[in-house]
C-alpha cells in the first residue's frame, strides 16, 4: 500500500503527477495478480488429481479443501454440464 501526502499550502497541480504514478503502480499490481490467478486456473484446468470422484476428493481434502464444498461444487458443475447457465459460460472446457 502507499501513501501519498501533500501539504494544504501545494496547489492541485503539483500532485497529480504523483497520483497518477501512484495509481500506475497499483493497476500494474493489479494486472499482474491477475495475470497470475488466470495463469494457475489455465493451469489447474489441465491437471488429473485421481481417476475417480472418490480420488479427487480425498485429494481435495488432504489439501485443505472441505468436503462439503467439494460436494457442492460437483453438484454445481454436474449441472453446468446438464443445461447450459444462463450467462452462456461453462466451468468445464467444450469438448469437440
Amino acid at each position: 500500500m502507499s501513501s501519498f501526502t501533500c501539504k494544504h499550502t501545494g496547489t492541485i497541480a503539483e500532485s497529480l503527477d504523483d497520483t497518477r504514478r501512484i495509481l500506475d503502480n497499483l493497476a500494474g499490481k493489479r494486472d499482474e495478480r491477475q495475470d497470475g490467478f488466470a495463469s494457475d486456473v489455465a493451469r489447474s484446468m489441465n491437471e488429473t488429481v485421481g481417476d475417480t470422484a472418490e480420488d479427487a476428493i480425498k485429494f481435495l481434502s488432504k489439501h485443505g479443501i472441505p468436503r462439503r464444498r467439494i460436494m457442492a461444487t460437483m453438484k454445481h458443475v454436474g449441472n453446468e454440464k446438464k443445461s447450459p447457465s444462463r450467462s452462456g459460460l461453462s466451468l468445464m472446457p467444450s469438448q469437440p
